[in-house]
């Protein structure tokens, strides 16, 4: 791009400008380096355009320094384009630029005839009609088109869905409001995915950009071969951490990218917080310990309720133990103070502690303490509620051990009542004096035979133990136990009687009498028939059954059901025949 340029014009005397002048000189804007340069201008005789042909030369000298003089550098040279003019206007051109960068000196030179020069020497060796200086800078090369992002920017900004403000204009929110920032960028490249942070600061002397409310939301761009507009959105919520104001600015960065973030400018004063939250309070504080006879060390839980409201923050309960009747409190014991937080809350909203807290061995046994506990806000608001004679620190007992042995080993186990105090199974500690009873539990294929040691010689399953005044060894005797009989059952039938027999419903049963040396009994049997007691039938050895008479023309006789002992083998006999008398 072409812009006119400030000249410096140096008048020379006796060189003629006063009938020549150069007029409307331009050159680039912003020359680069290697770039081509171009000088245009016009020639004027008397102040009008002159339309003979005339020759202009543009030198270009970059200044050396001192130590450059001394010691020459290749790429400082003077470098000389001409150009024959006619009708006023020239253009010379240096179409490979320049080789360095830095601050250059352009001398234009008009001249009434042919002009040549070699080196720096003139020839012919005439002064010029009229000439000018001035000077110019050479920027750096321009870096090629790099992939990316461009052009990030923040385009709007608004309250709950309303419409958006665009900067510079100020958004006014309250506690509650969902700001939702509108951003737009330029990207080419490949698909990247990243972060973006939108933040509210506020001007400090510490941080010129301390954020006070931030929202972070991840970012897909899709890949592009060309750069492509594109726009998102981030919600940042208004909480109480921020105080009203008008002085709150917004800034959106691209993070979690590869080259650094991306920041957009950083508005200034555009966000305006209105009203107040809350004044934070806490109300309907209950403390609540578990009431009981703890021992030194126990652990003690709890329970608390209450009310909040107000902004969110921290806070901390702190639990003391101490003695007194009500009102007075003498604190004893003071626990470390533990962390709460509070929720931010418009109204009243309920809330609940629980935890536990361990006696410490500083408390007296036999005493009974009460519990005071202090529910306080980082901004000072705070209740407190006792808990009044809560619980007693259990008098220390002198234990006695009972040690109980099982013979033998595996043979059983041994339980009590009571229960003991502690101690391990079968060496038990029980309070001094205490009355033990011990029951014995035998385990399968064994049963309990007695008991031997400190206490009553009983065959009681159960059975007390001297009383614990003093170490107690006792033992629990157990013994094989027998096999109980097996249950074997059987039964005797008689059944195709001879047709000879006549028919007969009546029978007589006889078990032979080793002892007599014959078959007792003969009772008549009547179906059903009267059972035979099974311990003779074992001493007798068999049985004899008679059918006596009848008019049954067949029948079949079962005899009854005997039980044998396990182990034993028996065999009965049945004998079948006709008496034509009995007794």
């Amino acid at each position: 791009m072409q812009q006119p340029t400030k000249l410096i014009e140096i008048p020379e005397p006796g060189n003629g400008d006063l009938l020549f002048t150069l007029k409307d000189i331009t050159i680039p804007e912003s020359p680069r380096l290697k770039q081509p340069f171009t000088v245009k201008g016009k020639v004027e005789l008397f102040k009008i355009p002159f339309l003979a042909p005339i020759w202009v030369r543009a030198k270009v000298t970059y200044p050396e320094a001192w130590w450059e003089e001394i010691v020459p550098i290749i790429g400082a040279p003077t470098v000389i384009e001409s150009d024959i003019a006619i009708g006023s206007d020239f253009e010379i051109s240096f179409p490979r630029g320049f080789a360095r960068e830095g601050e250059f000196v352009l001398e234009v030179e008009a001249y009434a005839g042919p002009t040549f020069s070699v080196a720096e020497i003139t020839i012919p060796p005439f002064p010029p009609v009229t000439s000018f200086k001035t000077t110019f800078i050479v920027a750096g090369e321009v870096p090629p088109e790099e992939m990316g992002f461009r052009n990030f920017r923040i385009l709007s900004y608004s309250k709950n869905g309303d419409p958006p403000v665009t900067p510079p204009g100020a958004l006014a929110l309250e506690v509650g409001d969902r700001c939702r920032v509108n951003v737009g960028f330029d990207h080419m490249g490949d698909a990247v995915t990243g972060e973006f942070h939108a933040a509210i600061w506020k001007w400090t002397l510490i941080d010129p950009h301390d954020e006070q409310l931030s929202a972070n939301k991840t970012l897909i761009v899709p890949s592009s071969v060309d750069w492509e507009p594109l726009e998102g959105y981030i919600d940042v919520i208004i909480t109480s951490a921020i105080s009203p104001g008008s002085e709150y600015g917004l800034y959106v960065k691209i993070m979690g990218i590869t080259g650094g973030d991306i920041f957009t400018e950083y508005l200034e004063n555009v966000i305006t917080i209105i009203g107040l939250p809350p004044a934070s309070d806490i109300a309907d504080w209950d403390f609540i310990a578990v009431g009981g006879t703890y021992g030194l060390g126990a652990t003690v839980p709890f329970t608390a309720n209450f009310k909040y409201k107000g902004m969110a923050q921290g806070g901390r309960l702190i639990i003391s133990l101490g003695t007194g009747i009500y009102p007075t409190f003498n604190v004893l014991h003071t626990y470390s103070p533990v962390t709460v937080q509070f929720q931010e809350a418009a109204d009243w909203a309920t809330g609940q502690l629980n935890g536990t807290f361990v006696l410490p061995a500083t408390l007296v046994p036999g005493q009974t303490y009460s519990v005071r506990a202090r529910l306080e806000t980082n901004d000072g608001s705070q209740e407190i509620d006792t808990d009044w004679g809560v619980f007693t620190i259990a008098e220390e007992v002198e234990l006695e051990t009972l040690e109980v042995r099982i013979d033998p080993v595996g043979a059983g186990y041994v339980t009590t009542s009571p229960a003991p105090s502690g101690g391990t199974q079968h060496n038990w500690l029980f309070p001094y004096g205490t009355t033990v009873y011990v029951t014995a539990h035998p385990n399968p294929g064994y049963v309990f035979d007695g008991w031997s040691g400190e206490m009553t010689d009983t065959p009681a399953i159960t059975a007390p133990v001297y009383p614990m005044t003093e170490h107690r060894l006792i033992t629990a005797h157990f013994v094989k136990a027998e096999a109980p009989p097996v249950g074997i059952s059987f039964g005797i039938s008689i059944w195709g009687i001879p047709s000879d027999f006549g028919s007969y419903d009546e029978w007589c049963c006889f078990y032979w009498d080793p002892g007599k040396g014959a078959f007792v009994g003969g009772e008549y049997w009547y179906l059903p028939y009267e059972r035979i007691p099974f311990a003779n039938v074992q001493t007798g050895g068999y049985l004899a059954v008679f059918l006596i008479r009848g008019s049954v023309i067949s029948a079949q006789y079962t005899s009854p059901t005997f039980s044998a002992v396990d182990g034993g083998v028996y065999q009965f006999d049945v004998e079948l025949g006709r008496v034509s008398k009995i007794g």
